[in-house]
């Protein structure tokens, strides 16, 4: 893989350790180095994706959320509309062309990043960004990704970041377009969820 992807982690790397993000403990461990580990896994099933474009944008997918809790001095962002995301995106297209990508490759980068952010039609997306959608999601299933917002959220109601929870992973779920990677995390999804209810399984 080209230097320039080092360069990009390390920079990536840089601004999550920033005290201000909210997830800057833990956020390289246990969730980008995971998307990129899932999509070298599954790179190899589709030699027409280009894998320098798919873990660039493995690493640079969430480059909004990071770098916004950091210029708004940790505070949560609610309103992220469609000027706030394209903002971050067209700062993050300059990033990756400051650190030698092509602009063609950055634009593709972005315009992908786009259709990531939308949630819509991901199985219709090019390879690269079904490959990252799908990694994306599928990360969250594994570690600490859901456990942490306990953590995070100390004085949230227990109802509340229950039902927020279970939201999300069905949203995270949604992402996975990928058909060997819904059949490989298809067991990780239900017991994420069932983790997260108070219903017991029915018996068979």
């Amino acid at each position: 893989m080209d230097k320039k992807i080092d360069k990009l982690k390390q920079i990536i790397k840089d601004k999550v350790a920033d005290e201000r993000f909210l997830h800057h403990d833990w956020y390289i461990k246990w969730h980008l180095q995971i998307v990129e580990d899932i999509c070298n896994q599954v790179l190899p099933l589709y030699p027409e994706a280009d894998p320098e474009l798919t873990i660039a944008m493995a690493w640079i997918h969430d480059y909004g959320k990071i770098v916004a809790w950091v210029e708004n001095e940790g505070k949560v962002l609610a309103n992220r509309n469609q000027q706030y995301q394209d903002n971050y995106r067209s700062e993050a297209r300059d990033l990756l062309i400051e650190l030698g990508f092509e602009t063609d490759f950055a634009n593709q980068a972005m315009e992908n990043i786009k259709v990531l952010d939308a949630k819509v039609d991901l199985d219709k997306a090019n390879i690269e960004t079904q490959i990252v959608s799908s990694a994306d999601g599928c990360s969250h299933f594994v570690g600490l990704f859901y456990k942490m917002f306990w953590r995070e959220f100390p004085n949230m109601p227990l109802d509340k970041i229950t039902e927020d929870s279970v939201r999300k992973v069905d949203q995270d779920w949604s992402k996975v377009c990928l058909p060997e990677l819904k059949e490989t995390y298809q067991i990780a999804y239900e017991m994420t969820k069932l983790q997260l209810t108070n219903k017991p399984l029915n018996l068979k």
